[in-house]
Formats: structure tokens, sequence, C-alpha cells
């Protein structure tokens, strides 16, 4: 019993000469024992950061960006201490919520052309770097996480916005051909997209620097010359879209003084820094240019021509049928097809047609619950209201079916830009070509 109070008391002095004040940050540590300071004391004790850790890391409350990669945000990590991490090495991961949620805005894309993609770049200090590359503008949702927790604010709405005009992508609202009558304003509009086909901002610099030409020759001539100019007025107007987005439009208001038919030729010129091409004045041609321009001597004449492209055989009321040359046209040109989609029995231009509701001699209803199986070749002519579900429904990778799409030309639609990604091949009609029958006024009589 007397050797262990012995041995106790060893220990305890054995610890007493051990005791010491250490500081938590760089400092002076000082180690006691008897009251004597040991060799070397007072010395220098570094104490570093931890590893990051994901509850001491934040992110802002929204990002904002540009489409193209133009849209970055460089996080900076700090330990489970609080302290500020100086070196790298952190396991930091950047993702996207998955395809389905990834577009929040009404309108967004699901597409491959669609999707968001996020790189990380590590500094070796503590700060990392994070680039988000999307085609699209809109709202998306993306986290940040380091050793597979979120941070603190993760996940994250990140807010992309348009880039600048590219000149090269500009649209019209013309079709095939423009009708004119001989001493009447005629006018047409040109609306603008960036390098992925997003509306941009047209800042009031791009607007000042940009200028529009118009040119009437006639038919054949593929290249205007100066006496082929033609006078117009031009003026912008802003509207907004059903998803909110501001619209820039330049509208040409010009008068063609002499009936007959023409070439119109229309084009856009800006000095100003534009993207994919070099600083200057560029003349870019607008898609579908030159236009057919079709000047009739009165009113009465070019009503007679819009008669004679419609076929109003078997129009029920509210039904809409498209021009029979123009269905013809269209299947030797890409082929027969096996089946109509989106018909009515009045309106179905093929033997085998799906309906909306039962019908005698459908072969099935509501077209987007149907198999579109691989073999088969749909002419799809959807009502507007059907165009945007038919956009999302052809982006599924179990649809095997080839589908010829007939839509109005809409290019600030989001259901437009979707689906012009995806066609092999596309073409533009004139007016006049798909009719809408109104209410029986009375027995026997239709009017259109």
């Amino acid at each position: 019993m007397r050797l262990n109070v012995e041995m106790r008391q060893q220990y305890q002095q054995q610890w007493a000469r051990r005791l010491a004040t250490v500081k938590s940050a760089e400092g002076l540590k000082k180690t006691m024992g008897d009251g004597a300071a040991l060799p070397s004391s007072p010395f220098m004790l570094t104490v570093r950061p931890g590893e990051a850790h994901a509850l001491s890391t934040k992110l802002p409350a929204v990002l904002h960006g540009e489409v193209g990669g133009r849209c970055s945000y460089t996080i900076s990590t700090a330990d489970q201490g609080g302290n500020p991490c100086l070196e790298g090495g952190a396991k930091l991961s950047c993702t996207c919520e998955s395809e389905d949620d990834l577009w929040l805005r009404t309108g967004g894309s699901s597409s491959d052309n669609g999707k968001l993609s996020a790189k990380s770049t590590d500094h070796g200090n503590g700060k990392y770097t994070i680039v988000w590359h999307g085609e699209r503008t809109g709202t998306f949702l993306v986290s940040v996480t380091i050793g597979g927790l979120h941070v603190v604010g993760s996940p994250v709405f990140l807010k992309l916005a348009s880039s600048i005009p590219d000149l090269t992508k500009c649209l019209t609202d013309v079709q095939r051909s423009i009708r004119a009558i001989k001493g009447q304003l005629t006018m047409f509009r040109i609306c603008f997209r960036d390098v992925y086909g997003n509306s941009p901002n047209c800042s009031s610099a791009f607007r000042s620097t940009l200028k529009a030409g118009l040119a009437i020759a006639n038919p054949g001539v593929k290249v205007p010359t100066a006496r082929t100019e033609y006078d117009f007025e031009g003026s912008w107007v802003d509207e907004e879209s059903d998803d909110g987005t501001q619209i820039a439009w330049y509208q040409i208001a010009f008068t063609p003084m002499t009936a007959g038919s023409y070439s119109m030729h229309a084009w856009v010129e800006s000095n100003a820094p534009v993207t994919n091409q070099v600083p200057g004045v560029v003349r870019n041609y607008i898609e579908g240019s030159p236009y057919i321009l079709d000047v009739h001597a009165d009113a009465a004449n070019v009503q007679s021509g819009v008669r004679e492209v419609i076929d109003v055989s078997g129009i029920m009321p509210g039904d809409y049928k498209i021009s029979r040359d123009v269905f013809e046209e269209t299947t030797k040109r890409w082929g027969d097809c096996t089946i109509d989609a989106f018909a009515s029995v009045a309106t179905a231009t093929l033997p085998r047609f799906w309906t909306e509701t039962p019908k005698l001699g459908a072969e099935g209803t509501d077209a987007l619950k149907q198999e579109w199986r691989y073999g088969e070749r749909v002419w799809a002519h959807p009502p507007l209201h059907l165009l945007d579900a038919l956009a999302a429904f052809l982006v599924q990778p179990d649809r095997g079916a080839e589908v010829i799409v007939c839509a109005p030309f809409r290019p600030n639609a989001d259901w437009f830009f979707k689906i012009k990604k995806l066609c092999d091949d596309s073409t533009k009609y004139m007016a006049g070509r798909l009719s809408k029958a109104a209410i029986l006024v009375q027995e026997g009589q239709r009017a259109l």
C-alpha cells in the first residue's frame, strides 16, 4: 500500500512539470513546471486551419451571369472553426438538379442544348472558382457541396441572361412571301437572337449602331445593288412575351409603288463588335432573304389570290386545315407520312389518324399518349395550345418515329426554338395556306 502512494506522488510530480498554457493562434507558448522555463522557452506555435468545412462556407442568395460560360463565382472556404482555409484540396462538387427540374421558368428547355454544366478550379489557397455554362436564359437551381455536404445557401438560384445580339441569327415575321398593295404601307419586323437563339437585350448602344437595309429587285436577283435599295422607315417595337421576357423588334415600313412580282432582300448592319464577327460594318442577310414580294394593284386582287390557295373542303367549325398542295409538296420533299397525329374527321390528311376525342374511323385518341414507333413518319399539325407539349414530347428518348411538324412561324416562342433545334430541314410557306371555319351562320351555309 505504501508503494502505491509513493508511485502516485511520483506521477503527480511528473505531470506537474508538463503543465503548459497554449494559445489557440500563432503566439507564445510558455511551459511551466517547477516555476522554471524550459530551454528555448518562450517559442513560436503555428496553428494552421483545418480542412474546408461545408457549414463554414457560404454562397450568396442568388447567382447572376450570362449564357455561354460567362457566369462564375469564386468561393472562399473555411474550416470547422470558421478559420479561412489557406490550402486547396477540398472535395468540392458542383451539380445541377435533375434534368426534369433543371429549368424552372415557363418555357425552359430540357434538351441537350439546354443543359447547364459546371466546372470548378482549385486555386490552391482555399479559394475555388466555379464556372457555369448554359445556352438558355432563365432561372436554374444549382448545388455546391464539400465532402458531400451542401455549403450554406446551397442549392441556390442561378439566373442566366442572354448575351449580345448575333446579327447572323436574325429572323423576320415574313413567311416565304409577302403580299402588298400598290401605294399602301407594307410592314414586316426583324427579331434578334444571341448566338444560342435567346432573345437578347438590345441596348441603346446596339440600337444606335444598327442599320437595316431593304432592296427590291427583279425575280432571280441574288445580290442587290445600290440602285435597287428601297426607302423605308425603321422603328423599334418593344414587347413582353408570355413568360415575361422583353423582346425587341425592328419594324420596317415601306410603300411599293409598282404592281408585280419581285425579290425583296433584307439585311442588317452594325459597326459594333458582335459575336463571331470582327469589328466594322458587316452586312448580314436575314434568314430566308430574298423573299417573294407580290405587289397587287388593289385589295380585291389580294383577296382573290388568297382564296386560290385555301382548301375549304370538309372543314368543320373550329377546325384548321392545311392546303392540300402544301401537304403533298411536303411529303414529296421529305417522304410519305403514315399517320396524322392531331386530326379531326374533317381535317385528316391520311387514312390513319388520331383525334382528341373518340371518333369513328380514328385509330386512337390523344396523340401525346400514343406510341410514336420507329418506322412511322408522323404528320403533326397540332392546335396552338398543344405546341409546348409537343415540343417537350419530341425530345423524349423513347420517341422512335420521324416527325414532320406543321406550325406557325413564331421565332419568339420557346416551343419554336426547341422544335427548330431538332430539325434536319425546314421550309416556310406564305400566309393563306391555313383556314379556320367560323360558326355556321345558318343551316347549310358556312362562313369562312
